[in-house]
């Protein structure tokens, strides 16, 4: 633990190439501290932390300082946004060639919408004018700095749900000429900062003694587990359908529960007590119709799916799948009252204690365990037969 502005702490955790930050007491605009003699009254900010940690992203630009400076205030935005109460978390690309960005991300359609000067002023104009717009993730916020003005405005993502996200594109497609920064939430508190050549940041905002597991991660492990046993020609497409799905959920749900179970095995029969399905979707049918005609029918179909999916995993319960991809039931409630090991004590609600049960099937009747409670605190657990990465 490092010491950052007098007694304020703050958390690194370093994850290879990146770091974990947690910014701890209140979130993460100001912290008053009442303080004795001629200090009294004085309000310290994690700012100059932030705008620190943005000036490596800003130094392919001309103004490197001014630069850090409107990608500071663009976090501090991004992690307490809120249009009018709901959860409604737009997308934010910076970058200095707009055709670039859009042929880098595979974007479309784009929408000038305004300019102003480069000040933190129009920052908080972009996310109140273009926020309620990047809903869903179907439009994302463009900001290209030019001579002295901020041009910004949205363009149309690629929704497809076979398709990176073009979030994911930027994570996979290191493109070390260009100077591309995307910003997003990807949980109650954790926004991600990220550029073009590789660079990367998680922080959490939350100000909770409780580390959060990094949300990028826990969809990783979670993407993996349950496209375990898809076939090879199907795979890469079935993983980019659900880490579309994973990556929208903890960004926006009031929090959910995911099991998966290995598709050779039986169904779990602790979870019983719920909406068990007939027979399977037929996604991956309809993932090898979509590759084999391409058609606006197959395309439909394979969207109505994942909106289906979505729909499942925000319902209160247990939504299980398995590792073929495949969804087995949803608003599922385990039977078990108590854990294998009734002494442990549990902090947290019934979502909660919930996962616990789940987890004390792992290398039984589950191979992963998934738990996101409401206010964004999340955990991802894995059997120990599978080799999924880190």
């Amino acid at each position: 633990m490092e010491k950052v502005l007098g007694s304020t702490p703050c958390i690194s955790t370093k994850f290879k190439s990146c770091s974990f930050l947690c910014l701890r007491s209140v979130p993460f605009y100001f912290i008053s501290i009442r303080l004795k003699e001629k200090r009294m009254g004085r309000i310290l900010s994690f700012r100059p932390l932030i705008e620190k940690l943005t000036h490596e992203y800003a130094q392919n630009y001309s103004d490197p300082e001014l630069i850090s400076h409107l990608l500071g205030e663009l976090l501090v935005g991004i992690s307490g946004y809120r249009e009018e109460g709901a959860k409604n978390v737009p997308l934010v690309f910076f970058a200095p060639s707009l055709n670039e960005l859009l042929v880098s991300l595979k974007g479309n359609d784009p929408v000038e919408i305004g300019a102003g000067p480069m000040q933190a002023i129009t920052i908080r104009t972009i996310l109140k004018t273009c926020g309620p717009l990047g809903q869903n993730h179907e439009w994302a916020i463009f900001i290209c700095p030019r001579e002295a003005e901020l041009n910004y405005g949205i363009f149309r993502t690629d929704r497809f749900p076979l398709h990176e996200s073009s979030f994911q594109r930027l994570r996979t497609n290191l493109e070390p000429n260009l100077s591309i920064i995307g910003i997003q939430k990807i949980g109650e508190n954790i926004v991600e900062i990220r550029n073009s050549n590789g660079l990367f940041n998680y922080i959490d905002s939350s100000g909770l003694l409780e580390l959060s597991q990094n949300p990028a991660h826990m969809i990783l492990q979670w993407v993996s587990a349950v496209t375990y046993d898809v076939p090879a020609n199907l795979k890469k497409k079935m993983e980019a359908f659900y880490h579309r799905i994973a990556t929208e959920i903890l960004a926006t749900t009031h929090g959910c529960l995911l099991a998966v179970s290995r598709a050779e095995k039986p169904y779990p029969g602790f979870l019983s007590d719920g909406v068990l399905l007939q027979q399977n979707f037929g996604l991956s049918v309809a993932i090898r119709r979509y590759l084999k005609n391409r058609d606006e029918a197959s395309t439909q179909s394979l969207t109505s799916y994942g909106n289906l999916i979505r729909k499942m995993m925000g319902m209160d319960g247990i939504t299980v799948f398995n590792s073929a991809g495949d969804v087995l039931s949803y608003n599922c409630f385990a039977r078990e009252l108590q854990l294998h090991h009734p002494s442990k004590i549990i902090l947290g609600g019934a979502r909660k204690r919930a996962f616990e049960v789940l987890c004390s099937h792992l290398d039984q009747d589950l191979i992963c365990a998934l738990y996101q409670s409401q206010d964004g605190y999340g955990q991802c657990r894995t059997s120990k037969e599978l080799k999924l990465p880190l």
